[in-house]
């Protein structure tokens, strides 16, 4: 699922003329190999993920893009399968009208989870407002992080919700509906689906369900100035 995010990042990442950064708790080493095959290296930066819990982590994946110089910046998890090309250029798309206003205010895109939280975010400006008194993991993470925006002058736009797979039922689910739709666009998904599930069932001897398949790898897809300034 991790390279199918990069590959689909690195689509997006063209079309919208984006640096792709990968803030992992992986081997540096071995996601940089992995992300080469779908980026460019001049397009790419790979960083360990900095902080003592969720919060810090992602937080400082925002603070390290915008203190690089980005203008605009858009950070998803791995763990959203449905998500495309065309859902990450639109929320990039989304940030450029915002910026483009008269009025100049910060701008900001969220794409909501099923399960109440939030599979993408995109900031046009750093602000802590997300990431302070936002309870991570509970069921109004969406909502509370779109109010607290708002609370700070952010003009919000929020994509369709998505399904993330927290554990081997939501994988499950998707895998039943994808399979009920017969689209031949989705087999590399479902195949995709069908071996991680054969895995964890074997690991854990049926306790998949307790099993949270991704670990915290958040890439970050960050656009800048161009290189001539």
């Amino acid at each position: 699922m991790f390279e199918r995010a990069i590959a689909t990042a690195a689509k997006a990442a063209k079309a919208a003329k984006a640096d792709v950064s990968i803030v992992t708790t992986g081997d540096l080493a071995s996601t940089r190999r992995l992300a080469l095959r779908h980026l460019p290296s001049d397009r790419l930066v790979i960083r360990a993920q900095v902080g003592a819990d969720f919060t810090e982590r992602y937080r400082g994946a925002f603070e390290a893009e915008f203190a690089a110089g980005k203008q605009q910046v858009v950070v998803i998890g791995s763990d959203t399968p449905e998500l495309s090309e065309d859902d990450l250029c639109g929320a990039f798309a989304s940030l450029e009208r915002s910026s483009n206003r008269s009025d100049a205010q910060p701008s900001a895109v969220i794409g909501p989870s099923l399960d109440g939280g939030y599979y993408l975010l995109g900031l046009s400006r750093f602000s802590v407002a997300p990431f302070v008194g936002v309870r991570f993991g509970g069921d109004d993470v969406a909502t509370t992080t779109a109010a607290a925006l708002g609370a700070e002058g952010y003009t919000l736009h929020q994509l369709p919700p998505l399904l993330d797979l927290d554990g081997a039922k939501d994988a499950r689910a998707l895998l039943r509906r994808l399979r009920g739709a017969n689209r031949k666009s989705d087999a590399a998904l479902t195949g995709a689906l069908q071996r991680l599930l054969s895995f964890t069932d074997t690991e854990l001897h049926g306790a998949a369900d307790e099993l949270v398949l991704f670990q915290l790898l958040r890439p970050s897809f960050a656009r800048g100035p161009p290189a001539s300034f």
